[in-house]
């Protein structure tokens, strides 16, 4: 009796997580390029609006490195404990994210020593600042 209690408590933690991720996630289309992002980040800025927008701002300032680096996807998030608010956009390389993984809105999920990048958006100020090279294995 206890297996089958311990079974349905793993598929009641494995069901609950993935309906998590899948309502908190999501998916956003600027021109070209493709990204991801947590809805309560819509919240710090004011809306889904004013979300969007500032993401349009940062997508055209960034277009002009690397021609907008369009081979990576993007995870948007707002750093708002700091000042000034800054955008951090994590650059993550479309080859090594499979089609399962892009349905499942997890651009995260590449090798560990893969190098993806960091990209701050100073908000209040509209500065960019210099793509930061890294992989999933340091930890900063």
């Amino acid at each position: 009796m206890w297996k089958i209690k311990l079974i349905g408590f793993c598929l009641f933690l494995g069901v609950n997580t993935f309906y998590y991720s899948q309502s908190r996630l999501k998916y956003i289309k600027i021109g070209t390029v493709e990204g991801v992002s947590e809805t309560t980040e819509f919240k710090r800025v004011g809306g889904k609006a004013k979300y969007v927008q500032l993401l349009k701002e940062f997508e055209e300032s960034f277009s002009k490195i690397n021609n907008g680096y369009p081979e990576y996807y993007r995870d948007y998030s707002i750093i708002d404990f700091t000042s000034p608010k800054l955008l951090e956009v994590k650059l993550y390389p479309k080859r090594f994210v499979s089609n399962e993984d892009k349905k499942n809105l997890y651009f995260w999920s590449v090798p560990m020593k893969t190098k993806i990048y960091k990209v701050y958006y100073d908000i209040n100020a509209k500065k960019l600042h210099k793509p930061i090279e890294t992989s999933q294995g340091i930890v900063e």
